[in-house]
């Protein structure tokens, strides 16, 4: 994490995300067609930044429940702002306490936990209010799984295509998009696209 800020009834974050395993970014000239390819040096990985900002009050007056935004960045999924957030919390906030008449000597451990619920925007409402859903596409970054015993073969991405049944719109297609979205949640995907 590169900076916090309290402004006023709100906490800014700035956090900053460098991978080391992903490729060589590669730029091409829209024109001529030519692809140059910026090599990485030394200890450096392909970086990436993005900006929380959370209320401090509570949502709906509900304990441990804040609004955020977060800054859409490639290379920065949500599941990484989570993961490396509830680090923090784990390292910083983790407290036990013991329930009265327990009988575990063992206390029980406590700590905050990060997660972030989206909300469809105003302008995906509006798209499917005169579209059809097509497909949802879930993306999973940085596995960073050996698949073979010589561990050379690193897993770095996983792609889901879901195929979308029917011709959904509105509300009907908002709910299959959550729909999609809770499994990706589930099962550590840190993107999803829609197609429509």
């Amino acid at each position: 994490m590169k900076e916090v800020k309290k402004i006023q009834n709100y906490l800014a974050l700035l956090i900053h995300v460098s991978d080391i395993r992903a490729t060589d970014p590669a730029f091409s000239d829209t024109v001529t067609g030519e692809v140059r390819v910026e090599e990485k040096k030394g200890n450096e990985g392909i970086g990436g930044a993005c900006h929380i900002l959370i209320k401090r009050e509570l949502l709906n007056g509900v304990k441990g429940r804040h609004l955020a935004m977060i800054e859409e960045v490639v290379g920065v999924p949500k599941s990484i702002i989570e993961q490396f957030l509830n680090y923090i919390l784990k390292q910083s906030c983790t407290s036990s306490f013991k329930k009265p008449g327990s009988k575990s000597s063992k206390p029980n451990v406590c700590r905050p936990r990060a997660v972030f619920k989206g909300h469809a925007s105003e302008t995906l409402k509006k798209s499917l209010t005169n579209s059809v859903l097509q497909g949802i596409t879930l993306l999973k970054s940085n596995v960073g799984k050996f698949v073979d015993d010589d561990k050379e073969l690193l897993l770095s991405e996983q792609i889901i295509k879901l195929k979308v049944d029917g011709a959904p719109t509105g509300s009907k297609a908002l709910d299959i998009i959550q729909t999609a979205k809770n499994y990706a949640t589930k099962q550590d995907f840190g993107e999803v696209r829609v197609q429509y």
